[in-house]
């Protein structure tokens, strides 16, 4: 498998990924039907989070060709990778996949940050977008954290890589000697 389809495959483990943690939430929603007890906030809660991580599953599940194809442009007849360059070419690989889990990290901040407003809002006389404004900035900036390093990591994995390149061990350029010890080669002497 050349690395667009390893990204792609990638990707769609993701989306079942996201689709599976939506299974909880299906059974909230489905036992706040059959009790009829939850307010409606709770309800809209549980509904926000069920489309949310679905839309999110079924966009990587369904796009990841899509997706995979924009990262790696020219790879669709690439050969097997070489012994040489299927470290860096694993390496990039992996360095995408992160890059994506972040985005998916910053949609997961932004709707708990939205969801716990509703929450909120649901209990108090502030309404949800007030109790936004005053809950704090703390998920934005998470959120906007997770988009840069997301967006960086997906669009500028070569120079990470060659950053990474430059602290590895080096034989040649690394290599330490340390200095003789006067009384050492008296002691090797009489071993």
């Amino acid at each position: 498998m050349n690395s667009r389809e390893w990204f792609c495959l990638a990707l769609r483990v993701m989306g079942v990924w996201q689709l599976s943690s939506v299974v909880p939430y299906l059974a909230m929603l489905v036992a706040s039907l059959a009790s009829g007890g939850n307010t409606p906030f709770e309800f809209f809660i549980v509904l926000l989070w069920v489309v949310v991580y679905t839309g999110l599953g079924l966009f990587l599940l369904l796009f990841a060709p899509a997706i995979a194809a924009r990262f790696y442009p020219g790879s669709a007849a690439e050969s097997r990778p070489t012994a040489q360059d299927l470290p860096d070419r694993m390496l990039e690989l992996g360095l995408r996949l992160l890059g994506a889990y972040l985005l998916v990290l910053a949609v997961h901040t932004l709707l708990t940050y939205v969801a716990n407003a509703i929450a909120v809002a649901a209990y108090s006389n502030v309404s949800w977008r007030q109790q936004l404004a005053a809950s704090g900035p703390r998920e934005l900036i998470s959120t906007a954290v997770y988009v840069t390093l997301g967006l960086v990591v997906l669009a500028g994995p070569k120079r990470i890589i060659a950053g990474l390149d430059r602290l590895r061990y080096n034989a040649e350029r690394d290599a330490y000697t340390p200095p003789p010890i006067a009384g050492a080669a008296a002691d090797e002497d009489q071993a």
